[in-house]
């Protein structure tokens, strides 16, 4: 999903959130793969699976590649 500026400020508050409160799959799931409207797709995966180490990066790409 691609967001604009406000609504994606909004998803990183709610993720950094969800992510100090250790509920990482949580946060992954809502707010992990909200994808911004700038970047490079490589990026953008770099970036995901920085910020969820604990996520099978095999994964990440699958959801990437179907959103």
């Amino acid at each position: 999903m691609i967001v604009n500026n406000e609504e994606h400020s909004m998803d990183l508050f709610c993720e950094s959130v969800l992510i100090k409160a250790g509920r990482i799959e949580e946060a992954y799931e809502k707010h992990g793969l909200i994808i911004p409207s700038y970047g490079t797709y490589l990026n953008i995966y770099r970036a995901i699976c920085k910020k969820y180490p604990t996520v099978d990066k095999r994964n990440i790409l699958l959801d990437c590649m179907s959103s």
